[in-house]
């Protein structure tokens, strides 16, 4: 495979830092409001949890089982794949990091769960479905957006030649 090139290293870097961001962003949406607030971001419940302050209802309980699986680990992905920007030129690993991060998202379920159980200290079935009070399809969709672009990026070596034969043109 061809090592990535300036470009793809630039391309894959702000798509990264774009999902970093994401982290401060309130893109999940609680039905009825935990702490006053119906907008959380991935920061505001990290802080909460540091602090002890959710569930509200569950303060006494085991909280490992109620933590969201995936969201934590997409975030854990973009970073590894930072650094492995920094510190390798190889498409493989970033192709690797992206496809283990998009394959992550079959652990959306459990997260709606644990969602449910971070936030309201349990979780509700009505007619054998969940009940919707937590929303984090935005989130989701966003983090995962970032793992496919950065794959598109690891995959398509074209995107540095592209610039090479424009900037070969232009000098003709």
């Amino acid at each position: 495979m061809v090592p990535l090139g300036p470009r793809r290293k630039a391309f894959a870097a702000a798509v990264v830092t774009i999902g970093l961001l994401s982290f401060f962003l309130p893109l999940i949406k609680v039905d009825v409001a935990v702490l006053n607030k119906t907008r959380w971001s991935a920061f505001d419940i990290a802080v909460k949890l540091r602090y002890g302050q959710l569930p509200p209802s569950a303060a006494s309980r085991d909280l490992v089982g109620a933590i969201p699986i995936m969201i934590p680990a997409l975030y854990f992905l973009q970073l590894v794949a930072l650094f492995s920007l920094a510190v390798s030129r190889s498409p493989v690993i970033l192709k690797n990091i992206a496809f283990l991060g998009i394959c992550s998202g079959w652990l959306w379920r459990t997260d709606q769960i644990a969602f449910e159980e971070l936030f309201y200290g349990t979780f509700s079935y009505q007619k054998f479905s969940l009940v919707r009070r937590v929303e984090f399809g935005q989130h989701t969709l966003l983090l995962l957006g970032v793992m496919g672009l950065l794959w598109f990026i690891a995959a398509n070596a074209d995107l540095d030649t592209r610039q090479i034969e424009s900037s070969r043109r232009l000098s003709l």
